[in-house]
């Protein structure tokens, strides 16, 4: 992922916790470890097409979701859709705050073009648009499956 330049905590905040693009090593860190566990786990041995395309529908549903409670603003939603590390890092409070301020910034506004660019086990890579926003459009966003369940894993 991309570095980007953050020009005010507020607006940092709302950039980071979309994007998923952050300018620490400790970031960087996370995101190879997170590839390389990615790319250790085995292939399944028998994947049909029906159960590939039923985990990537499940996938962008959450993706899009997510998106939808990111600019409703629902900070219950979004924040229980985020895995337990990103919850943990960044608090509802927080969220809500950025999510109010999204909402007043650009509205309401939905994903578009999901595209699930890796998925290995519990670990995936996501590319979206946001409508009508460029800036929000992401590129291999990391979600983690936990409880069965997609979460936003990009905090």
């Amino acid at each position: 992922m991309g570095t980007r330049t953050i020009a005010a905590i507020g607006a940092g905040l709302l950039i980071a916790v979309l994007t998923a693009c952050g300018s620490s090593n400790e970031d960087d860190a996370v995101s190879a470890e997170t590839t390389a566990a990615a790319s250790q786990a085995p292939a399944p041995a028998s994947a049909s097409p029906t159960t590939r395309a039923d985990g990537s529908a499940a996938l962008k549903a959450a993706v899009a979701a997510y998106t939808d409670a990111y600019f409703a603003p629902d900070a219950d939603t979004a924040h229980g859709m985020m895995s337990a590390r990103c919850q943990t890092e960044v608090p509802k409070v927080t969220l809500s705050g950025a999510l109010d301020r999204a909402a007043a910034d650009y509205g309401q506004h939905k994903a578009t073009n999901i595209t699930v660019d890796q998925q290995s086990g519990d670990l995936a890579r996501v590319t979206y648009g946001v409508e009508g926003i460029p800036k929000f459009d992401q590129k291999s966003q990391l979600w983690v499956r936990e409880e069965g369940q997609w979460r936003y894993d990009a905090c």
